[in-house]
């Protein structure tokens, strides 16, 4: 990936059809996609919630993501570096 990736989509997938989830504040199907976020160059964090059928059991999920400046190995190589977090509450 190249230092030109300024934003991502998610596309979650819950196991009850009937689950809500939110990505970053907006409201998403499961199944499709989201909104494009955007990823600032360090670490951007995505928050995802389920909230069960019953509406009272939720699940928040943050993702940490890190984008990084691309680093100059030699006049040829560049290396571009995109990692991924999940962290569970």
């Amino acid at each position: 990936m190249n230092d030109t990736v300024s934003n991502i989509t998610l596309i979650p997938v819950t196991s009850d059809p009937n689950a809500l989830v939110i990505v970053d504040g907006v409201p998403v199907a499961s199944g499709t996609q989201s909104q494009a976020i955007q990823l600032n160059e360090g670490d951007s964090i995505i928050t995802v919630i389920c909230i069960a059928e019953d509406g009272v059991t939720t699940n928040t999920y943050f993702l940490q993501i890190a984008r990084l400046i691309c680093k100059l190995i030699n006049e040829r190589n560049l290396i571009f570096v995109l990692s991924l977090n999940f962290i569970y509450l």
